[in-house]
């Protein structure tokens, strides 16, 4: 998967192990989230409030992933009880 995003992530978290990761979040978030999130983790590392950008980032979008599959179990029992 190519994304400028992704090599963004890389370049500033140093962390190309996790590019399985990044890939997965921008497949199931959207670009437009994680690049939110990633801006969040650059405006925190500006004012000096984070010190770890790859915990702070992976914590930031596995958050995100929970709220993703709450909406989604909650759109499948809507569906199945309709019916």
């Amino acid at each position: 998967m190519e994304s400028y995003i992704i090599e963004d992530i890389i370049r500033l978290t140093g962390d190309a192990k996790s590019r399985a990761f990044w890939e997965k979040a921008v497949r199931i978030l959207g670009e437009n989230i994680v690049a939110e999130e990633f801006s969040e983790l650059k405006y925190q590392m500006q004012t000096k409030n984070v010190h770890e950008p790859r915990k702070y980032l992976t914590a930031l979008l596995n958050t995100d992933f929970r709220r993703a599959l709450i909406l989604t179990s909650s759109k499948l029992v809507r569906t199945s009880t309709e019916t």
